[in-house]
């Protein structure tokens, strides 16, 4: 059985407060994560003005905000649900805009398949070889970054990392199906 802390840690998006009664007590007991300094993206709770107000302002969110996110379920490890994640047309507008695109899959899976100008640096890579994206966003951490593997999980994890090193605008492109589609609309 999980411990409620744990279970609040767990499955509480950002700043968001629990209250649970624990059972064979009378009293409600608060459960809450702390919340972080910098958030990779605005939560699914920006629709409130206290959510909204609180979170930085990102291209990829303020783009779906307008209505072209999909509204997909995002496979990125951990990170609040965006709108933007796995979103090809979000995806390609940020990188005609300069974002750099980070392809996280393996060597030998990009020399398969890549899209031009992307960056490989494998997931597993990517604390070891930050300063070749430090070098690329010139170590801002507003600098927009797109990723994206084969499936869409990896991309999450490097996502996830990328937020906890302080970048504030990273979209999860998602696999290789909405990188092809992204690569498409990119040539358009």
């Amino acid at each position: 059985m999980l411990q409620p802390g744990r279970l609040a840690r767990t499955l509480a998006p950002p700043s968001l407060l629990i209250v649970a009664r624990i059972p064979g007590t009378s009293a409600a007991t608060q459960l809450s994560t702390p919340a972080p300094t910098r958030v990779a993206h605005r939560s699914f709770f920006s629709h409130t003005a206290a959510f909204a107000a609180a979170a930085p302002a990102c291209p990829p969110c303020a783009f779906a905000r307008g209505g072209a996110g999909r509204g997909m379920s995002s496979a990125s490890a951990g990170q609040p649900f965006n709108p933007s994640d796995f979103d090809p047309q979000v995806a390609a507008k940020m990188v005609k805009e300069g974002a750099l695109l980070l392809d996280v899959r393996t060597p030998a899976e990009y020399a398969d398949f890549s899209v031009k100008g992307s960056l490989n640096i494998s997931h597993d890579e990517l604390p070891l070889r930050m300063s070749e994206v430090t070098a690329v966003t010139g170590g801002k951490m507003d600098f927009p970054i797109v990723v994206h593997c084969r499936s869409g999980v990896r991309s999450g994890v490097a996502k996830e990392f990328l937020a906890a090193q302080g970048y504030e605008c990273v979209a999860n492109c998602g696999g290789l199906a909405e990188a092809e589609e992204m690569e498409a609309i990119i040539k358009l």
